[in-house]
């Protein structure tokens, strides 16, 4: 019988690799163009949103939804409504530049994409609030019941209003974060009988100090790639970047995993194989190869020759990925020891650098700029994070 903690990590898995299936699907269905448009907006919202919750979602874990106060609780959900004020005004400032100087986003789409940006709040912060609460079944059920109804309102219900594809995935996403996120809402309301009113943001977001960067730095890294591609590159790349390096990502899951264990403060001594960096070394190389190979094969054979990246890039995304797992098990590491400070500047740096080294080898490398950029960030970060203060 799997615990409440195993079932919410499957769930996990089930999502992450069903949502991969419906990014192939509508992939076809947009183009390359409408894909980097449809990138763009959904790339921002995820930034947004991870660079604005990361810290109060985090210590929302730490106290426990149950432990919260009156205070605390509604001070909670009042620095959710401004964090919801500030990723609506950075999201349409962002947009506006992107729709005036790369590709104009029509202005029903854009409109659906501000209730979509509402709406995975919502969503996030739900889930965020139960796993808090260790309801971790019901988070996996719920986890799940989001990608079921996304597919089958992607596939089978918007098809008969006979929306545009950019629309229809939006839609999907976004009555899917509806009905998941308000049926979590009432739930944790009616366990939560405090009464709702305004309370000073401020006294929660002071619990949240310095459990901001490292969560907020990882989040951008993932998603900020995509970022310098689509301002600064032709638009129908982005759309084939993106649904490559989506494929490629799956290496993250082994080191995410190692290093929840790590905060866990699992013993990884007793898994024997570990310590055998041959075998590790074989394994890494086995699954990079076998990933790539995979990877370009099914965009091969769904969306066409046309999609495909050059092999060097998708080599160079795939190192990124397996650079990025050694930055994020040793920076939890550093976490476990005390060394939270050094990790923290460190992860403040780390975008900043990317995008810079990124931009900066752009003109001359092309496309392969970003993930090199990217790897060599990640590189010198993990020489500051091995020196401990």
């Amino acid at each position: 019988m799997l615990s409440p903690r195993a079932w919410y990590l499957a769930s996990r898995g089930i999502s992450t690799f069903a949502s991969l299936g419906l990014a192939l699907i509508y992939s076809y269905d947009l183009g390359q163009v409408n894909r980097a448009v449809l990138a763009v907006i959904m790339t921002t919202n995820a930034l947004l949103w991870i660079v604005t919750t990361s810290g109060s979602t985090l210590t929302l874990r730490t106290i426990g939804w149950p432990n919260l106060g009156r205070n605390l609780y509604n001070s909670f959900l009042s620095l959710a409504i401004i964090q919801l004020l500030v990723v609506l005004a950075v999201f349409l400032i962002v947009t506006y530049f992107y729709s005036s100087y790369k590709n104009r986003i029509p202005g029903n789409l854009l409109l659906i994409a501000v209730v979509y940006v509402c709406l995975s709040g919502l969503h996030l912060i739900v889930m965020e609030a139960l796993i808090s609460y260790s309801k971790f079944r019901l988070g996996a059920l719920l986890d799940v019941s989001t990608i079921i109804i996304q597919f089958i309102l992607y596939l089978f219900v918007l098809p008969l209003g006979n929306y545009s594809a950019a629309i229809s995935v939006l839609l999907a996403y976004l009555f899917s974060y509806l009905l998941v996120g308000t049926g979590g809402a009432l739930y944790l309301s009616r366990e939560n009988h405090h009464r709702i009113k305004f309370v000073n943001p401020k006294l929660f977001f002071v619990e949240t100090r310095y459990r901001h960067s490292l969560g907020s730095s990882i989040g951008i890294m993932d998603r900020a790639d995509r970022l310098v591609i689509g301002f600064s590159l032709q638009t129908f790349v982005l759309g084939k970047y993106a649904v490559t390096s989506s494929l490629i990502a799956l290496l993250r899951f082994v080191p995410d995993t190692i290093a929840r264990f790590i905060i866990a403060k699992e013993d990884l001594q007793k898994w024997k194989f570990i310590k055998n960096r041959y075998l590790i070394l074989l394994l890494i190389f086995g699954l990079v190869i076998s990933i790539i190979s995979v990877s370009r094969f099914v965009v091969e054979k769904w969306l066409g020759p046309d999609w495909l990246i050059p092999m060097n890039v998708c080599l160079a995304i795939a190192i990124q990925e397996l650079i990025r797992g050694v930055y994020v098990i040793l920076a939890n590491k550093n976490v476990k020891l005390g060394f939270s400070k050094n990790v923290n500047s460190t992860s403040i740096a780390l975008p900043i650098l990317a995008v810079l080294l990124a931009q900066l080898f752009l003109g001359s490398l092309g496309l392969i700029a970003v993930p090199l950029g990217f790897c060599l960030a990640y590189g010198l970060s993990i020489m500051r994070l091995r020196v401990r203060r």
